[in-house]
C-alpha cells in the first residue's frame, strides 16, 4: 500500500504598521474594534468608520446613536449598557443619571444640566469625572466665563465677538452672529448682509462714511443705532456729516443748511424726504407727488386718490408700498378687509395659507414662514430657492448650482436660522465635523484652509476636493499657496517679485518690502522704496510703529521681527514690543 503524505502550509496575514488583519484583509487600526470592522455596523473609509444609519461612532465602534454621546463619544457614558433592541436606551449603573444618550455622574451635574449645559462630562487618566467646558466658559461646573470671553446677558461671548462701538458691550454689534472658534479658526462675527465687520462689531453700511478699509462710523460724530446714526449735539445729517447751523427766525437747520419751516413735514424731514424746498415751497422728486403742503408721497402709495386707505405708506427693503392696518390684507396693491385668502373665485376675487404660514386674524394677513411667499405661501420667497427635496431653503445657505439643482452648504452641513438681539434673523450653515464655515453657505474641509490666510479656500488659487486642494495652473503647495516664478523671483502678495525685495519669515509667510513699500529697479538693481509710515532697515521697509530705538535702528527691542505693523516676538519674549521676558 502506498501512503501519500500531504503537507499543509498555513500562512498568517501580515499587515503593515498601523493596520490590523480582519479576515483576509488589512484595515486601519482606528476602524477595528474587538476584532471587527466598525463593530459590524459601518464601513471603513479613509481610516474612519462611517456608521450605518441609526448608529454613531463611539469608543466601542459603531453603536446605536441613542446610546452614544456625540460630544464625548462615550458609549452609555462608560457606566451603562445599551438595550439590545429598539428603542435603544442606556441602563445606567447605580449612582449615574441617564441623560443625553449617556450615563452621567452626579459630579458633573448642576441645576439638572450636564456641566451647566456649557460643557461635556469627561474622564481623566485616573478615571475621575470632570467638566470639559466650552472655550468661553470656565469653573468646576462651567459656571463662569473664561478669560477669553465676556458676560453679555446670560451668555459668555468670545472676546473676538465683543465690541462697545455701539455705545455698550454687544455681541457683534447686534447685527451678526458669533461663530465659535474651532481647532482651525478663531471666533469671528458673521454679519448680516449690508453690514461691515469693524472692531468686532457688525456695523450697518448705512452708518458708514469714507472709503473701504478707512470707514468712519457716523463720520465720528455720532453712534449707530438700528441702522441709522444718532448724532452728537451740534451735528446732523444721515451720517452726522453736517454741523448744525444757527438759523434766523422761521428757518431750521437741516443737513447743514437753513430751511424754511414751511417745508418741514410732520416727520421733521424736508418735504417728507421726497423733495426739495424751493422758495418756501416743496418741489417733489420724480416718483413722488405732493399731498398737502409738505408731504411728498411715493406714487406707489396713492390708491384711488388717497394715501394708503386702511394702511400706512412705508419703505420696505427699498420699495415703497402700503402696509395694511389691522383686519386688512394686501391684495393687488389694495388693503382688503378680512381676507386670509383660502381660494380664488372664477372672477379673481380673493378666496387661505397652504400650510406654510399663519393667518393673523387681527390683520387679515397671511404671515408666511420665512422661506415661503406668495398669496398662499405656496412659493419660495425671494430669499430662498427650491431644492431637489422640494423644500424652500434660504439663498444664504445655497453654495452652488449642480446642473440647475441648488446645493445646500456644499453638501457638508445643514441650514439653520438664528435670531439676533435686534429681532432680525440670519440663515447660515452649520457644517459637519471636519468642515469650516467660510461664509453663510460654504462648508470647506479644514485641511483646505491655509492657517496663514483668513478663511480662504485653497488660498483662492484652487478648489477643495475630498479634503485636498486641487490647484489652479501654475500654483502648488498644500494650500496652493505658492507659484512657480521665473529664476530670481519669489511669489508674494499674489504675484512674482524680485528676490531682493521679498521678506520671508520663519513661518513661511512672505511680504514685498516688508508690506510697507514697493519694489523698484535702481542703479544697483532692484530695491525697496518705502511708504511714508516705514523706513529702510537692512534693505527692508520696516513700520515705524515697530522701531523701539530710532537712533540705533532697533526693531521690537531686538527680540523679534516686525510684520503687518506688529512685533512678532522671538521665543522667550512677550509684550507689544517684545520688551519683556516670557
Amino acid at each position: 500500500m502506498l501512503l501519500i503524505g500531504f503537507i499543509v502550509v498555513v500562512s498568517a496575514l501580515v499587515c503593515p504598521t498601523g493596520r490590523v488583519a480582519v479576515g483576509e484583509n488589512c484595515y486601519p487600526e482606528d476602524c477595528v474594534f474587538n476584532g471587527t470592522v466598525c463593530s459590524g455596523r459601518g464601513d471603513c473609509i479613509g481610516s474612519t468608520c462611517h456608521c450605518d444609519k441609526g448608529y454613531a461612532l463611539s469608543e466601542q465602534g459603531c453603536q446605536p446613536e441613542d446610546c452614544v454621546n456625540r460630544a464625548t463619544k462615550y458609549y452609555c457614558g462608560r457606566h451603562g449598557v445599551c438595550s439590545a433592541t429598539a428603542p435603544f436606551t442606556c441602563t445606567c449603573e447605580d449612582g449615574y443619571i441617564s441623560m443625553s444618550h449617556s450615563c452621567v455622574p452626579s459630579d458633573c451635574m448642576s441645576d439638572g444640566k450636564i456641566c451647566n449645559g456649557k460643557g461635556a462630562c469627561m474622564y481623566g487618566p485616573d478615571d475621575k469625572p470632570y467638566c470639559q467646558c466650552l472655550e468661553s466658559y470656565a469653573g468646576e461646573l462651567c459656571e463662569e466665563c473664561s478669560a477669553r470671553s465676556t458676560l453679555i446677558g446670560p451668555h459668555c461671548i468670545p472676546n473676538e465677538c465683543v465690541s462697545d462701538i455701539m455705545g455698550e458691550p454687544t455681541t457683534c454689534g447686534g447685527h451678526g452672529i458669533c461663530i465659535p472658534s474651532t481647532k482651525a479658526t478663531k471666533a469671528f462675527c458673521l454679519c448680516l448682509p449690508g453690514m461691515k465687520n469693524i472692531g468686532n462689531a457688525c456695523i450697518p453700511k448705512t452708518c458708514l462714511s469714507g472709503e473701504e478699509e478707512n470707514y468712519n462710523v457716523c463720520t465720528g460724530h455720532g453712534t449707530c443705532r438700528k441702522k441709522s446714526c444718532l448724532c452728537d449735539e451740534g451735528y446732523e445729517g444721515s451720517l452726522c456729516q453736517y454741523k448744525t447751523r444757527n438759523c434766523e427766525e422761521g428757518y431750521v437747520s437741516k443737513d447743514g443748511e437753513c430751511v424754511s419751516q414751511l417745508c418741514i413735514s410732520g416727520s421733521g424731514d424736508v418735504c417728507s424726504g421726497g423733495g426739495s424746498c424751493i422758495v418756501d415751497h416743496c418741489v417733489c422728486d420724480q416718483g413722488f407727488t405732493l399731498v398737502g403742503k409738505t408731504e411728498c408721497t411715493p406714487l406707489q402709495c396713492i390708491v384711488l386718490g388717497q394715501v394708503c386707505p386702511h394702511g400706512t405708506c412705508k419703505n420696505t427693503d427699498g420699495t415703497w408700498g402700503c402696509v395694511c392696518n389691522r383686519a386688512y390684507v394686501s391684495y393687488d396693491g389694495y388693503c382688503v378687509p378680512k381676507s386670509c385668502i383660502t381660494d380664488y373665485s372664477p372672477i379673481g376675487t380673493p378666496v387661505l395659507c397652504s400650510g406654510h404660514g399663519v393667518c393673523d386674524y387681527l390683520t387679515g394677513v397671511c404671515n408666511c414662514n420665512y422661506q415661503y411667499s406668495g398669496k398662499h405661501c405656496d412659493l419660495c420667497s425671494t430669499y430662498s430657492v427650491t431644492t431637489s427635496t422640494g423644500e424652500c431653503v434660504p439663498l444664504t445657505c445655497i453654495s452652488d448650482m449642480q446642473e440647475d439643482v441648488p446645493e445646500t452648504c456644499s453638501g457638508h452641513g445643514v441650514c439653520q436660522r438664528s435670531k439676533l438681539s435686534t429681532d432680525e434673523y440670519i440663515d447660515y450653515c452649520m457644517c459637519d465635523d471636519g468642515y469650516e464655515l467660510l461664509d453663510t453657505s460654504k462648508c470647506v474641509h479644514r485641511d483646505c484652509l491655509n492657517p496663514s490666510t483668513t478663511m480662504v479656500e485653497c488660498t483662492n488659487h484652487g478648489q477643495c476636493f475630498d479634503g485636498r486642494c486641487i490647484c489652479n495652473s501654475g500654483y502648488f503647495g498644500r494650500y496652493c499657496e505658492d507659484y512657480k516664478c521665473p529664476e530670481g523671483e519669489l511669489y508674494a502678495s499674489t504675484a512674482c517679485h524680485p528676490r531682493q525685495c521679498v521678506s520671508e519669515y520663519s513661518d513661511g509667510q512672505r511680504r514685498v518690502c516688508g508690506g510697507h513699500g514697493h519694489c523698484v529697479e535702481g542703479s544697483n538693481g532692484f530695491e525697496c522704496e518705502c511708504n511714508h509710515n516705514a523706513v529702510i532697515l537692512d534693505g527692508i521697509c520696516t513700520a515705524t510703529t515697530c522701531i523701539t530705538n530710532s537712533d540705533n535702528g532697533v526693531v521690537c527691542s531686538g527680540n523679534g521681527v516686525c510684520r503687518d505693523n506688529h512685533c512678532l516676538c522671538d521665543p522667550g519674549f512677550r509684550g507689544g514690543y517684545c520688551e519683556r521676558a516670557a
